[in-house]
């Protein structure tokens, strides 16, 4: 499922296609153009599909509870791009931890102000 109102969505969208079609799994196309049409989308997926992909933007993004009620309601498990759609109802989601990000950059950036040269390397990893 994606916003077609978003560019970046629609390049992911066909990114998933070939993903799919790659493993050989049936692909079915959900274009949502208005948070509206999300209800209808999703009833129509009642008998034909087993899992629901929803490729996040703001729009889906802001919505996330609805649409993951609305699958829930006719038990069909979601996978999204962030860990906020599964604490909302969602399945699952793999993609960064945008806070764990934040969070490091701002360590980063503390060093740098505190005299480290941005260049410099820490010989341990941080733990994530």
């Amino acid at each position: 499922m994606a916003n077609v109102r978003s560019p970046d969505a629609v390049r992911q969208l066909q990114d998933v296609k070939t993903t799919v079609d790659a493993l050989g799994l049936e692909f079915v196309k959900c274009e949502i153009p208005r948070i509206e049409d999300v209800a209808s989308v999703i009833d129509g997926l009642k008998s034909r599909a087993e899992a629901l992909y929803v490729i996040s933007d703001p729009l889906l993004f802001s919505y996330r509870d609805r649409v993951n009620a609305l699958a829930m309601s006719i038990r069909l498990p979601t996978i999204h791009s962030f860990r906020d759609h599964v604490e909302t109802g969602g399945l699952m989601s793999y993609g960064p931890n945008y806070q764990s990000m934040f969070r490091r950059a701002a360590d980063f950036v503390d060093k740098i102000l505190r005299g480290t040269k941005p260049a410099a390397r820490n010989k341990r990893r941080p733990a994530l």
